[in-house]
C-alpha cells in the first residue's frame, strides 16, 4: 500500500543542465537525543531514503513501554520562489529528490560529481566529544574533519576565522548537545521537469541529552541556511516542511494548525491506537516555525501557511509541479486556489472566510473550525491518513544572499489523545520560550570536565484538582524571576480571574477559582514566549 504512495517531487533544473551532473547522494546518518532517534540523509529528504524506507526513521520514544514506536514517516524541505514571472521550487518526497550533497559556491557554477562524492556525507559532533578531545585527546572523525569548506560553523577560538585548528582553539559552533551538519545543493541535478529554485543549503540538526521524559529529551530542530546561487534576485521564497505523520497506526489521524504557537499537528481520532505500530496511549506531534527571517516590519515571519498536502480534502495533482509546491507553502490548494475555514477547506464552502491555516480550532474543546468539528455543528471529519505542509515566508534573496529558517519537531503524550494536544503546545511554548532565551545557539566548551546537562526547561502543570470544588492549583517550574499572569476566562470570554505573579522558587503552585460559581471555565497561563490554556470545570 505504500508503494502507492510514492508520490515524485523531482523538479526541474531552472538553468542549463550541469554538464556533469551529481548522483543521489548516498550517506545516512542517526541524530540521537535522550529519547528520540532520527535518519537523516544529504538530499532534502528526511527520516525517509536509503535503507530506513519502513517507518523507522523517526522513533520516539526510546525508552519506556512504547519504545521504538513513531510519529513520523517521512519529512522534507520544501523551497519556492519567483525568478522574474516564473514559478520555481525544489523539494524532497518519499523516492526522488531535488538536491545532491555538495555546493554550487560564490560564483554559482553546480559541483563536480566528484566535488558532491566528497561532500556526501553526514558529520556528527557532540560537547562531549569536544569535551574528550580536551580532556584526553581523544579525536573522532568528525570533529577532526569538520567541514568547514562547505560552511559548517566554527567558533574561533584562535583568532583566525579562515581555519579549523581545534588544537589552536577552534571548535564547531555546536547547537543543542549533538548536532549534525550536511551541505547540499539543487544546482547539480539532472532532472526532466520544470525550473529549479538555484540554491545552495546549508543544514544544522541538533537533539538534547537530557533526561527521557522532558520536553527537549524528545525534540529535533532543523536549520536550514538558504543561499541564493540562481544568478538573478528570487523574489517571493517560502521555505518549508513537508510531512508524513504515521501517529503510531496511520490510519486514525487528524492534523490541525496551532498559529499562536507556530505549529502544525497531527493527534489521534480517538483513544484507541490499534495495531502493532500503535501507541499505549495516544500522543500528539508537532512542527515548529522556531525561527524565521524578518518581516517587512521587523519582527521574524513565523508560521504563514499550513496546508493539507495529502490533498485528501482538495485536488490532487501528483506529481507535484513547482506551482504546487508554490501555491501550498503559501497556503493555497495545489491548483492555486484559496481555503476556506469550513467543511475540507476546499471550494467555496458556503463562502466561509479565505484562511492559509487548516483547521485552527481547538481540538481539545471541539471548537469550528477543526476536524472534529467542520462545520460549527459538531460533525467530525473522518480519521485517516494524514500529509502536512507548514511554510513561512515570503522574503527575497538578492544573488548569493542568504536566509534562515528553523524547524523543531516537538512530540508529548498525556493521559489521552487531548491531553496529548494540550501537553504538545505546552512543549513547542518551552521551544520557542528556550529560542527567545538564546538557549540554542552555539557555546564554547570550556575545561575538560563532561559539559553539564541542560538546565530544566519551563513547564507548566495542567490544573488539579479538575473538576474542582474549593480551589484549583497551576505547578509553575522553571520560572523563577519571570512576569507571568494567569487569568481564568468563563464560556463567554470574559476575565473572571486574573493573577500577576513573578515565582521566586523553580516549583510553585498557584491556587486559583475560589470565588467562582459552579460552571466551565478556562485557565491561562501567559509569560515571555508562552501563552497556555486548559479547560477547567468548578462542581461547587
Amino acid at each position: 500500500m505504500r508503494a502507492l504512495l510514492l508520490l515524485i517531487l523531482l523538479f526541474p533544473a531552472a538553468h542549463a543542465q550541469p554538464a556533469d551532473p551529481c548522483p543521489l547522494g548516498t550517506a545516512e546518518a542517526v541524530l540521537e537525543g535522550a529519547d528520540v532517534r532520527a535518519s537523516l540523509f544529504p538530499n532534502g529528504n528526511l527520516f525517509f531514503g536509503g535503507t530506513t524506507t519502513n517507518g523507522d526513521g523517526y522513533l520516539t520514544p526510546t525508552t519506556g513501554e512504547d519504545a521504538g514506536k513513531s510519529p513520523l514517516f517521512a519529512a522534507g524541505l520544501w523551497v519556492s520562489g519567483l525568478a522574474g514571472s516564473e514559478i520555481r521550487a525544489s523539494g524532497a518526497g518519499y523516492a526522488t529528490f531535488a538536491f545532491r550533497p555538495g555546493l554550487a559556491g560564490d560564483d554559482g557554477a553546480p559541483p563536480t560529481s566528484a566535488e558532491c562524492a566528497i561532500a556526501d556525507h553526514i558529520w556528527i559532533v557532540s560537547r562531549e566529544d569536544v569535551a574528550a578531545f580536551l580532556r584526553d585527546g581523544t579525536l573522532t572523525d568528525d570533529l577532526r574533519d569538520w567541514p568547514v569548506h562547505l560552511g559548517a560553523p566554527v567558533l574561533d577560538g584562535d583568532g583566525d576565522s579562515t581555519n579549523y585548528d581545534l588544537a589552536g582553539g577552534d571548535q564547531p559552533a555546536i547547537r543543542g548537545d549533538v548536532m549534525a551538519f550536511w551541505a547540499m545543493t539543487d544546482t547539480a541535478t539532472d532532472t526532466p521537469f520544470g525550473p529549479l529554485l538555484g540554491t545552495d543549503v546549508a543544514v544544522e540538526a541538533y537533539s538534547f541529552r537530557s533526561p527521557p521524559g522532558q520536553t527537549i529529551g524528545t525534540a529535533t530542530v532543523y536549520r536550514f541556511t538558504i543561499t541564493n546561487r540562481a544568478g538573478v534576485a528570487l523574489d517571493d521564497v517560502h521555505a518549508g516542511l513537508f510531512l508524513d505523520p504515521d501517529l503510531g497506526n496511520a490510519v486514525d489521524n487528524y492534523i490541525g494548525t496551532d498559529t499562536t504557537r507556530a505549529m502544525a499537528f497531527v493527534y489521534n481520532a480517538d483513544n484507541d491506537d490499534d495495531g502493532p505500530t500503535g501507541y499505549g496511549v495516544p500522543p500528539a506531534f508537532g512542527a515548529v516555525v522556531l525561527d524565521s527571517p524578518p518581516s517587512d516590519d521587523g519582527p521574524p515571519l513565523g508560521m504563514t501557511a499550513a496546508t493539507d498536502a495529502y490533498f485528501h480534502s482538495g485536488p490532487s495533482t501528483p506529481p507535484f509541479p513547482p506551482f504546487s509546491v508554490f501555491y501550498s507553502l503559501q497556503g493555497l490548494w495545489p491548483d492555486g486556489a484559496p481555503m476556506r475555514a469550513r467543511g475540507n477547506g476546499y471550494g467555496e464552502q458556503g463562502g466561509a472566510p479565505i484562511t492559509t491555516f487548516l483547521f485552527t480550532g481547538d481540538p481539545v474543546t471541539g471548537a469550528f473550525w477543526s476536524e472534529r468539528n467542520i462545520d460549527g455543528t459538531g460533525t467530525a471529519h473522518p480519521p485517516g491518513g494524514r500529509r502536512m505542509t507548514l511554510g513561512s515566508g515570503p522574503v527575497t534573496l538578492a544573488p548569493d544572499a542568504s536566509a534562515s529558517w528553523t524547524f523543531a519537531l516537538v512530540f508529548a503524550q498525556g493521559s489521552d489523545h487531548l491531553d496529548s494536544v494540550t501537553r504538545l503546545r505546552g512543549n513547542a511554548e518551552q521551544m520557542h520560550a528556550l529560542q527567545a532565551a538564546g538557549y540554542f545557539e552555539p557555546a564554547r566548551i570550556v575545561g575538560t570536565s563532561t559539559p553539564p546537562p541542560p538546565a530544566p526547561p519551563l513547564a507548566v502543570r495542567r490544573p488539579s484538582p479538575n473538576p474542582f470544588a474549593g480551589t484549583t492549583a497551576l505547578t509553575l517550574r522553571g520560572l523563577a524571576g519571570e512576569a507571568v499572569t494567569l487569568t481564568v476566562t468563563d464560556v463567554l470570554g470574559r476575565t473572571v480571574e486574573r493573577r500577576d505573579v513573578t515565582p521566586t522558587a523553580d516549583d510553585v503552585d498557584v491556587a486559583l477559582g475560589a470565588g467562582l460559581a459552579p460552571g466551565v471555565y478556562v485557565v491561562r497561563v501567559a509569560g515571555r514566549g508562552f501563552d497556555l490554556g486548559f479547560p477547567v470545570v468548578k462542581t461547587r
